[in-house]
């Protein structure tokens, strides 16, 4: 099967070729209205945050990467939510 690539024209009802090549995500939605099918369409990738988070380059000692890394998936994450805390407790 065909992998759908091309993005929707909002203006233009899909194919039946186009709506197959979507996949098992796309199950059951015959059943809708045209409108709801092209809206379900357009619904694509993570939804907006108000206060999206800012991409910046540090430079950490070479150990504490390390050490971090060893802990698994999600780090950054956690390494986000101690420096969080810390400023929240006044420590930084």
């Amino acid at each position: 099967m065909k992998k759908y690539k091309k993005a929707p024209d909002q203006h233009k009802p899909l194919t039946d070729a186009e709506w197959k090549s979507m996949g098992k995500i796309m199950h059951g939605i015959d059943e809708l209205p045209e409108s709801a099918r092209n809206a379900a369409a357009r619904l694509r990738g993570r939804p907006k945050v108000l206060e999206p988070k800012q991409h910046i380059n540090i430079r950490l000692d070479a150990h504490l990467v390390e050490h971090l890394r060893s802990t698994g998936s999600g780090w950054q994450t956690r390494l986000n939510d101690f420096l969080n805390k810390s400023v929240e407790q006044g420590l930084v």
